[in-house]
């Protein structure tokens, strides 16, 4: 699971920003929302403007570092923070922990842009088994077993030394090996992505550039169907047409329509929503970031959603929102809900003197600025 992040010199972090989710409390109650000690379900609140979007973004870098798909390289314009000093070292820079299986990874990294990688760094529980400085030359070091003969220099910068590594070793399955591939199978199962646009998204990419196509294919339309009708939203469902024409059409009555032409703007998101909850259960995902998840979601179908993520126990995920009803200790608990604001991102347990406690009214906390939000300038 990714245990704490940090970055610095991305889009608007100027200054370093750290999201740390190894800080959980001793609550009792809702044990599954931590695992081994590291938040796995987290919501993250905060004003307009303070980075939720970017930090998500800034996250799923080291997908674009470490795989061979390609992402849409709009999202990450522009890349490097403008109020950076003219006359500084220019570069985005971002660390990640890992632990797997009581194993912590760290990896470390600058670059000038989206494909220009300027240093790494790769440590396994401490010591140091990768490292690189392209501002020196192009060589690099590496101690992971089976790599000893290999040639230890590479001048393309938009290479990963982690990627040419992979792609040109044989390893034993040492404790070194193990975690190194750990790290690559954890970032090749990451997915980002908004319920606002379905081709907003970083990830491998779905079969079909199409969800409703992905749902029919997946033979899930009763299920979404039965999905929908749990959120309150009647529907009655089927497939029409043959070939490339097949559709979801709901129908009333006598007479059927295409969903696409009559859902609501939140029956849609909900649906792309479970398109991707389908790929979730069907292929696997080691960690989801959904930006402004419940932007068209009444309150109600909003704690829904989370209440759906916090119970897939085998992914770790991370939200953002603006809706305070999701604050709610009958959902998460207090160090699963992340403020984030000029001065950094915390758990709601570490932004008060007071002990949070079950029964506390989180949500009316917040509208309160208990949580001590910096004051509007």
């Amino acid at each position: 699971m990714l245990k704490r992040f940090k970055v610095r010199g991305f889009k608007s972090f100027d200054k370093e920003i750290v999201f740390d989710l190894s800080m959980p409390n001793s609550y009792l109650f809702l044990p599954h929302c931590v695992k081994d000690g590291v938040v796995r379900s987290a919501v993250i609140h905060g004003k307009n403007g303070v980075g939720k979007s970017n930090l998500g973004l800034a996250i799923f870098d080291i997908f674009e570092q470490l795989t061979d798909y390609k992402i849409e390289d709009s999202l990450f314009i522009p890349y490097i923070n403008a109020n950076l000093p003219v006359d500084s070292e220019r570069i985005a820079e971002f660390e990640y922990l890992f632990g797997f299986d009581g194993i912590d990874v760290s990896y470390a990294y600058g670059k000038k842009s989206l494909n220009e990688v300027v240093y790494e760094k790769l440590s396994i529980n401490g010591v140091e088994v990768i490292s690189s400085d392209r501002r020196v030359d192009n060589s690099f070091t590496c101690s992971l077993p089976g790599t000893e003969s290999l040639k230890k220099t590479i001048s393309d910068s938009s290479i990963s030394v982690l990627k040419y590594i992979k792609s040109n070793t044989e390893r034993d399955a040492s404790i070194e090996n193990t975690a190194f591939n750990r790290l690559f199978e954890f970032v090749g199962k990451m997915l980002y992505f908004k319920c606002l646009d379905f081709k907003a998204y970083i990830a491998e990419p779905p079969k079909n550039n199409n969800y409703i196509t992905d749902i029919i294919e997946a033979d899930r339309v009763k299920d979404l169907e039965n999905f929908l009708r749990q959120c309150k939203i009647e529907t009655h469902l089927r497939v029409e047409g043959e070939g490339s024409r097949r559709t979801i059409v709901n129908v009333y009555g006598s007479e059927s329509y295409p969903l696409e032409d009559v859902w609501s703007t939140g029956t849609s998101a909900l649906t792309l929503f479970f398109s991707w909850a389908t790929r979730m259960e069907r292929s696997g995902v080691s960690f989801l970031f959904i930006d402004e998840f419940d932007a068209f979601y009444h309150f109600s179908l909003s704690r829904r959603v989370i209440k759906f993520l916090r119970d897939l126990t085998s992914i770790q995920f991370a939200v953002s929102t603006h809706n305070p009803a999701t604050i709610t200790t009958s959902l998460l608990r207090p160090d699963c809900y992340f403020i984030m604001d000029r001065a950094g991102i915390l758990p709601l347990s570490l932004r008060t003197d007071r002990e949070l406690r079950e029964a506390h009214n989180l949500e009316k906390m917040y509208k309160a600025d208990a949580f001590d939000l910096l004051a509007d300038e």
